[in-house]
């Protein structure tokens, strides 16, 4: 069996995710870095979920 390093600490990670959208208004980008930082959020994830409809 390995033996465990000692020194490892285990924690959670943190992930969010934001709508690149709203990132087009002066000042939002600032919004999202105060809302991570806020919320302790490690990784953010910034997509566009705008909805598609496929054509037939």
């Amino acid at each position: 069996m390995a033996q465990k390093n000692q020194n490892q600490t285990k924690r959670d990670l943190r992930v969010g995710t934001w709508n690149v959208r709203s990132l087009y208004r002066a000042g939002a980008f600032k919004e999202l870095v105060k809302e991570a930082d806020r919320y302790s959020i490690d990784l953010v994830a910034i997509q566009n979920r705008g909805c598609q409809i496929a054509e037939y």
